[in-house]
């Protein structure tokens, strides 16, 4: 597994795991309906790139694993 999708990834935890994944040498990409500072400059400081709002199309290339936040409804 090379790459990691992080769906809702503006959040504390999203962003706190995107930045371990990326000290482990994962790509990490993910994407949020509402990214601002400071988390996305956070993000962008590490590499993380941002999509806004999620959107399926978003996943090109196709990650190895997709990760769904908790504040992400899944109805």
């Amino acid at each position: 597994m090379k790459s990691i999708y992080l769906i809702g990834i503006c959040g504390t935890a999203m962003a706190s795991l995107a930045g371990l994944l990326r000290a482990k040498g994962y790509d990490v990409r993910g994407s949020d309906a509402a990214a601002y500072p400071p988390m996305s400059t956070q993000l962008a400081s590490m590499g993380v790139a941002v999509a806004q709002p999620y959107n399926a199309h978003n996943h090109d290339p196709v990650p190895d694993l997709v990760v769904v936040g908790n504040a992400i409804s899944r109805g």
